[in-house]
């Protein structure tokens, strides 16, 4: 790209080249230019280029090029696009489409054949066809530009509006890429799909769609590579070159995923899936008997803590009382010294249980009919959708309840041996979880993965989705201390 003296300099100032960055480099020959200026310079070139080489596609090939180009980009998909989406897609499909498409199927045999190319690009067409037309600079950015994959980069750290250094999950490598506007710290752990190219010294990031992955995609991303390297040997940038289609295919994938999240199958902490539901009996005793008779389902709890929140009326009667059911101890929580199966309401001659999953539901029904007989007869039950309630919740606020909760808690925690207590359970959580398989570590505990290199990787990609997820909510007691995890697995040195 040959600069004249009086063209507005590549470096944005809106001043001419010659008082600007021509006459900051001085009579010295030797002098490199700015990063700045290389920047400006390569981006320069890439929008001149796709710019002239949109232009040449039409005028050679015609508007139906582009049509058919969309189709392949979006995998021959019916996917819906809307204008925003549109306009976030189309500079990667701008630049895919003069870099990486190949252009044969639209040129005849005989044309191809001269050219001893079976396969080409928009771009490497307009060099074949116009040789004279671009300078060395333009050239080099074409040759460049068609030998770089796409690939999926996690952004490992952020130099605020300098540069990003981003690893490539699939060929294994890094980079530091002058980048502006992403090089901000919380976009840190994200995965970016983009390509990369170096020229003359500096690294950018070209035709980089707009999502930011989620961290929690580290952990797969990793296994795709394995399982690429398995189907098609080492990999390298010329192999994910003839991989592009499968690579987007991953790619629209997570798009779709993210752009559409499913909700999760909830479970308690039985591993039952999480249905809540309130059962309504009727009882034909006082609620003293009531009680009496269920007491033990409160495995653990003494009178005075039964009683807590117990209502009397003038005479010293039980009205009304509220207590957990309890067993003792939790499967998948060996820390646990029991676990909440449900809450029970007695208020004067009705029960009311609540449950969250259906499993417990049909539990406690045994346990009703068994405990008090004939002095409950059992109503109705209601079933709600966990997924109405969370629609319900999002953008609502708290509820009153949920307020007067947040409250009782916030008195609780200023409680010198409860936050004791807490703090002691986090550190026996985070303990227990360095030897604890982890699905995101390929089942592999904290301890195994940190000794393996594969396992090692994964783990960095999910201390960087720790760090994402402390960056997003307040951080409590149970939030791991990364820092230290790190020193206990002798990873503290990055």
């Amino acid at each position: 790209m040959k600069i004249s003296r009086n063209d507005p300099c590549p470096c944005g100032s809106g001043k001419k080249y010659k008082k600007c960055c021509l006459q900051n480099m001085g009579t010295n020959a030797n002098k490199a230019p700015s990063s700045e200026f290389m920047w400006h310079k390569i981006r320069k070139t890439e929008n001149d280029l796709v710019s002239l080489l949109l232009d040449y596609a039409k005028e050679r090939f015609g508007d139906e090029i582009f049509p058919a180009a969309w189709d392949e980009f979006l995998l021959y998909r019916d996917i819906e696009i809307d204008e925003n989406i549109l306009m976030d897609m189309d500079p990667m499909f701008s630049l895919w489409f003069v870099f990486i498409w190949e252009v044969s199927e639209f040129m005849d045999d005989d044309a191809l054949d001269a050219m001893d190319l079976p396969e080409i690009t928009i771009a490497m067409l307009y060099i074949k066809e116009h040789p004279d037309q671009l300078d060395a600079y333009e050239n080099q950015y074409i040759q460049t530009a068609c030998q770089q994959p796409y690939s999926f980069y996690q952004v490992i750290d952020s130099d605020y509006g300098n540069s990003l250094t981003i690893k490539d999950l699939l060929l294994n490598r890094t980079h530091i890429v002058l980048e502006k506007q992403a090089s901000r710290q919380e976009i840190k752990g994200a995965v970016l799909f983009t390509r990369v190219i170096s020229m003359e010294g500096i690294s950018v990031m070209i035709g980089c769609f707009t999502l930011l992955i989620p961290t929690i995609y580290h952990s797969s991303l990793i296994s795709l590579r394995q399982n690429l390297k398995k189907e098609n040997g080492e990999l390298t940038a010329m192999s994910l070159l003839d991989l592009d289609f499968e690579l987007r295919e991953v790619f629209f994938e997570i798009y779709e995923n993210v752009q559409n999240p499913v909700l999760p199958e909830l479970q308690n902490t039985d591993g039952d899936p999480l249905v809540p539901i309130k059962l309504f009996y009727d009882i034909n005793c006082t609620p003293a008997k009531a009680v009496d008779c269920l007491k033990e389902l409160a495995d653990g709890l003494d009178d005075e803590e039964l009683f807590l929140d117990a209502e009397f009326d003038d005479t010293g009667t039980l009205e009304k009382i509220r207590f957990p059911w309890l067993k003792k101890g939790n499967p998948k929580h060996p820390e646990w010294e029991n676990t909440v199966m449900g809450h029970i309401d007695i208020n004067q001659n009705s029960l009311t249980i609540e449950v969250n999953s259906e499993i417990r539901s049909e539990l406690i029904q045994i346990e009703i009919k068994y405990r008090l007989q004939d002095n409950a007869v059992y109503k109705n039950s209601v079933m709600t959708s966990i997924k109405k309630t969370m629609e319900e919740m999002t953008g609502n606020g708290p509820s009153p309840e949920a307020e007067a909760q947040a409250r009782t808690h916030e008195e609780l925690m200023q409680i010198p041996e409860i936050r004791q207590q807490i703090n002691q359970m986090a550190e026996k959580h985070w303990n227990d979880w360095l030897d604890i398989k982890v699905p995101a570590l390929g089942g592999m505990t904290p301890r195994e993965a940190a000794n393996d290199p594969i396992g090692r990787e994964k783990l960095d990609g999910l201390f960087l989705h720790f760090e994402s997820m402390n960056r997003q909510q307040p951080q409590n007691d149970f939030s791991p201390d990364i820092p230290k995890l790190k020193q206990i697995l002798g990873i503290e040195k990055e």
